[in-house]
């Protein structure tokens, strides 16, 4: 399907098998509630012209390539208001999302899933200088990489720092950060498998309220002439002899990284203790609770769950203890049927 200098047109609730072309000048689209089904060949949206105010809401992407792929070229008028919000994506063969070059982009309360090992496969790429946000997106499976934030290759005019927050990310490398003007805030992230959490390549505005955990890995580095502006209040832990390695220093303990680095004073060594690293990044570990600084810009969870207005709590779950049903039945003396159930509960 290709589209081109087409305005003001709503997909809803449709089948697709192939793949969208978004060409010159298409504007005001929405896709929303859809079905879309690429061959693993072929990239599922793909635009390399200007767009604007195209919007992908609530749709269930499978089998593709990658999902987006849009790389601008240059030269030509930078597509403007990019919307990928509350869509289901499984089992890309690459990567999932790669953009390049949008002015104003907004990837919020997603569902990304790899399974299979083939074609390696970041989740998130980013190589764009406009505004940009990633919240409430939950990542997990095979990828190799998390979210890349690249450095860009085309400088847009500022609009703001830029942000990637109240994320759950469980793969192998978790975060990385290769750019500026951005804050990583409020953040859930389990490297598995000797991998690193967060690696800061380039030079972060802030820094906190994160949960950083590595299986056997570093918990975080930080390559030479990087680091933060604000870089505290952060939770890591590793399961492997060396937290951090900065600046390819090897820090085995919180402190010495601390006094060396000046990084993270009021950040703790601790162990959240998941719910499950393979799909539940709740922490259990009541010690963690309070221990995040109040964010005027961050005000909810995940989930759309307040923050609490003085002492919140790190990571992307602002409620962190979970209650299952027949134990919500016992303690509340409410009734709760049918139990087990299938399509429909009611309480």
């Amino acid at each position: 399907f290709t589209f081109t200098k087409i305005t003001g047109v709503i997909f809803r609730n449709l089948t697709f098998k192939g793949r969208f072309i978004l060409d010159e000048n298409t504007r005001s689209i929405l896709f929303e509630g859809n079905r879309i089904i690429t061959n693993t060949f072929d990239d599922a949206v793909v635009s390399h012209q200007y767009n604007e105010n195209v919007q992908f809401i609530n749709n269930h992407f499978s089998n593709a390539k990658r999902f987006f792929s849009y790389t601008h070229l240059k030269g030509n008028k930078y597509p403007k208001r990019l919307v990928i919000k509350g869509n289901t994506f499984d089992e890309p063969y690459t990567d999932a999302i790669v953009v390049n070059t949008v002015d104003s982009l907004i990837i919020d309360s997603n569902y990304f899933y790899k399974q299979k090992i083939n074609g390696g496969g970041r989740c998130l790429i980013l190589n764009n200088d406009s505004y940009f946000k990633i919240s409430r997106n939950t990542i997990a499976g095979e990828f190799e990489l998390g979210i890349q934030l690249q450095q860009p290759v085309e400088v847009l005019p500022v609009k703001g720092i830029s942000s990637v927050e109240n994320n759950t990310i469980m793969v192998y490398d978790g975060i990385v950060i290769q750019r500026d003007r951005v804050n990583v805030f409020y953040n859930s992230v389990y490297a598995r498998n000797g991998y690193t959490p967060f690696i800061l390549v380039g030079y972060a505005d802030s820094v906190c309220n994160n949960i950083f955990v590595s299986e056997n890995g570093y918990a975080s580095g930080i390559i030479a002439g990087a680091g933060a502006n604000y870089l505290e209040h952060n939770i890591y832990f590793t399961n492997g002899q060396q937290l951090m390695n900065v600046y390819n220093v090897e820090y085995s303990n919180l402190s010495t990284y601390t006094a060396a680095t000046g990084f993270d004073k009021q950040s703790f060594m601790l162990d959240p203790q998941f719910v499950s690293v393979v799909d539940d990044l709740h922490y259990q570990n009541s010690t963690l609770d309070g221990k995040a600084l109040p964010l005027k810009t961050v005000t909810t969870d995940l989930k759309g769950v307040k923050r609490h207005l003085v002492k919140p709590n790190p990571g992307a779950f602002e409620i962190n203890k979970t209650i299952g049903i027949d134990k919500l039945e016992a303690e509340r003396k409410i009734s709760i049927y049918p139990n087990p159930f299938i399509n429909r509960l009611v309480i």
